[in-house]
């Protein structure tokens, strides 16, 4: 009995320690595997990080690039309301002007607006937008924004064309406005000119001196501003005076013009 006891103890304990050999040697080789298999695991793991974080910068930069977009069709648009704020100052300033002279002169007008401009001033004519329903009559003078630009030589219905004062076929009566000595414009090419009719021989035109129509001949209203002296020389033996002068508006870069309609032209030219 004592024989049988002894075997039974061994054999438990034979028994416990074969489990506990097997589960320590378990442990080993599952830390064995671990160790072996953690760095890829954390390659794998950093890798699937890296994907993740460079499709999150495309996805970034994809809506940096909208924005930049976004934000440059912006600028572009405050851009473009920019110009059209300098161009309605620009044009609100020109109007301005021409109101001003029109109620200095104390006429009535038509304002117009230049639809047709020749750009290398070889007709010496340009076409506005107001015609007979407007009150526009052929021989009527036009004014810009200082003074006489030119005058209507044809109407229809909504338009109209109009000689410039550059043309030389146009006759512009003249007189100097301080002292009323008379003229006539000439044109040579692009040069402008008045002939000036029994000047006396101390007379004496300064630089900036302004021309006025004179209404001799009937072709304009007296008293409208045309343009101003640049130089003066006398000439003792010169039959006519000639003065070298400027019209009072750019007549190459006309944008809005008035037409008054108070003149009834005597002759229509």
């Amino acid at each position: 009995m004592r024989a049988t006891a002894y075997l039974v103890v061994a054999v438990a304990l034979a028994i416990v320690l074969i489990s506990v050999g097997e589960s320590l040697r378990f442990g080993a080789l599952r830390g064995a595997a671990a160790t072996v298999v953690e760095p890829a695991q954390a390659l794998m793991t950093g890798a699937g990080n890296g994907v993740h974080d460079f499709f999150a910068a495309l996805t970034s930069f994809g809506d940096a690039a909208d924005e930049n977009k976004r934000l440059k069709s912006h600028v572009a648009e405050l851009e473009r309301q920019l110009a059209m704020q300098r161009g309605l100052s620009v044009t609100n300033q020109q109007l301005t002007k021409s109101l001003g002279l029109r109620d200095s002169l104390h006429v009535h007008t038509v304002a117009a607006t230049v639809i047709a401009l020749d750009p290398d001033r070889l007709s010496q004519a340009i076409t506005i937008d107001s015609g007979s329903r407007q009150g526009v009559h052929r021989g009527m003078s036009v004014l810009g924004q200082r003074g006489l630009i030119g005058k209507v030589v044809s109407v229809q219905a909504n338009s109209a064309q109009v000689r410039l004062i550059s043309d030389g076929t146009l006759p512009v009566n003249v007189e100097v406005a301080s002292s009323h000595l008379p003229g006539t414009l000439s044109v040579t090419g692009d040069r402008m000119a008045v002939q000036l009719l029994g000047a006396p021989t101390d007379v004496k035109l300064p630089a900036g001196e302004v021309l006025v129509t004179s209404g001799l001949g009937g072709n304009f209203p007296k008293g409208l501003p045309v343009a101003e002296l640049v130089s003066f020389k006398y000439q003792p033996y010169g039959v006519t005076q000639t003065a070298e002068v400027t019209p009072l508006d750019s007549l190459a870069h006309l944008e809005f013009v008035l037409v008054d309609t108070d003149f009834i032209p005597q002759t229509d030219q």
